[in-house]
């Protein structure tokens, strides 16, 4: 049940595939109510009218003792690679268990992005058969617990 307040996205349904809308956060102007159509739907600050929960997957937003203890790394060289990390050593270690060797430019190779700007490029990301991934798989592998390679360059795989 959604609530005022809460950040969603949508997905699986036309407006999702609007460029505007792919990916982004969205905040419930409204508690779930039953529309004029008898379906679960919400109001959505800057969207027109009802919007029906189906397609709607709730985000849940670390809290900020949580969201310091995740960083997001990213590299390019000697392989793309995108990782979340507690730090840039935790980072370079995934890295090289994971990715690719230290060939000793690591450390000056990566660079910490944000946090939004790490869940838009793993959300643009695909299966090894280029297969798009649903939606809340996407963020269930974003939001859990661990370091992990989020994202890695596909001649790796």
């Amino acid at each position: 049940m959604l609530k005022k307040g809460d950040k969603v996205v949508m997905h699986t349904c036309l407006a999702a595939s609007i460029p505007a809308y792919q990916g982004k956060m969205w905040t419930c102007e409204s508690d779930e109510f039953i529309a004029e159509n008898e379906k679960p739907a919400v109001l959505l600050e800057g969207f027109q009218g009802p919007f029906t929960t189906e397609y709607l997957q709730k985000v849940n937003i670390p809290n900020e003792r949580e969201e310091r203890a995740m960083k997001f790394y990213e590299l390019h060289d000697p392989y793309y690679a995108l990782i979340k990390a507690p730090d840039k050593n935790e980072a370079i270690k995934v890295y090289t268990e994971h990715v690719a060797d230290d060939d000793g430019t690591l450390h000056e190779e990566i660079r910490e992005v944000d946090r939004d700007y790490a869940l838009v490029s793993f959300s643009k990301g695909s299966t090894e058969d280029n297969e798009k991934v649903p939606i809340k798989e996407i963020l269930d592998d974003f939001t859990k617990d661990g370091s992990a390679v989020l994202l890695i360059s596909r001649e790796l795989l």
